[in-house]
């Protein structure tokens, strides 16, 4: 995902669907690069294809280094209320996984993940991609700590680069440009840290 903006709204759009009011207005402010995508609604072609989110919002990291740094606090709490807000009009949505009859792993369509209407991605300092699974906590005051937990850490990437979360997160991976993933753990009640091979092995192992 190139951009030259702070923040990169892709949104899905289809004949039976009306347009999702997306509360952009909520970001206005001087200075700020909003791009905004539109595009029909298709799936992923593979073993199992997947209907992608109706929409997803990634900060780019001129966000971070460069927006966020003379905007300061305040704006970042306006990017918590805005995911907070979106995780709520869509808490309990699932997107649809269709598996392909050659497919060898059937996928349990009653186990498709919840939320994934909506999908974030931040850009890590060193380059990653870091998409975040919506939380499916029991409560939604606990999706909401959840992710303000999560939010508030992931500005230490770039505010406390030698803060252990940073550390964390710089050790999954060497590969500056392999995506990254955040689940959260709901029995552990703790966000955990994939790649994409640790994250398929995960899956594979429950």
């Amino acid at each position: 995902m190139r951009t030259e903006a702070h923040i990169l709204i892709d949104q899905t759009i289809s004949e039976n669907l009306p347009l999702i009011d997306l509360e952009i207005e909520m970001f206005e402010n001087d200075g700020l690069n909003i791009e905004i995508n539109q595009h029909p609604i298709k799936a992923y072609a593979s073993l199992e294809w997947m209907i992608p989110p109706l929409f997803f919002a990634f900060f780019a990291k001129p966000y971070f280094v460069g927006f966020l740094n003379k905007a300061g606090e305040d704006h970042y709490e306006v990017l918590k209320r805005w995911i907070l807000k979106m995780n709520s009009k869509f808490r309990g949505h699932f997107t649809q996984t269709i598996t392909a009859t050659k497919s060898t792993k059937k996928v349990d369509k009653d186990s498709n993940t919840p939320n994934n209407f909506f999908g974030v991605y931040f850009k890590t300092p060193l380059g990653n991609n870091l998409k975040v699974f919506m939380p499916n906590c029991n409560s939604e005051q606990e999706d909401i700590k959840a992710l303000s937990d999560l939010l508030d850490d992931l500005r230490k990437l770039y505010s406390k680069p030698e803060s252990k979360f940073a550390r964390k997160i710089k050790g999954l991976t060497d590969k500056v440009y392999e995506e990254l993933y955040a689940v959260f753990n709901i029995d552990k009640g703790k966000w955990e840290f994939f790649t994409g091979s640790m994250l398929v092995k995960h899956t594979m192992s429950r």
